[in-house]
């Protein structure tokens, strides 16, 4: 179903844009699904390992940055393009 919607929409866009406005509602349920599946177990368990923890926060707070730099650079975007690129890049789920 999903490959469905998905050739439709690259091959007829027209057809979907009037559900735009559902994009922030259909993410919504996603997020509450998750969460609701998610039980405490998966936090402690996360939590009683600080490496993983410790890497997350390396790889958010150094490594995407560095990335969104070296895209900016290496494609020679203008100064609005990789201002962009860099909030992106350091914006929490990108």
């Amino acid at each position: 179903i999903i490959l469905l919607f998905a050739s439709t929409a690259l091959f007829c866009p027209d057809i979907f844009i009037n559900l735009k406005g559902l994009i922030p509602v259909g993410l919504g349920f996603i997020m509450f699904g998750i969460g609701i599946n998610t039980s405490m177990s998966c936090f402690t368990k996360n939590l009683a390992k600080p490496e993983s923890i410790v890497g997350l926060i390396i790889f958010r707070c150094m490594l995407m940055p560095l990335c969104a730099f070296i895209i900016s650079y290496e494609l020679h975007l203008n100064q609005a393009e990789s201002i962009g690129l860099l909030v992106l890049g350091t914006a929490p789920g990108g």
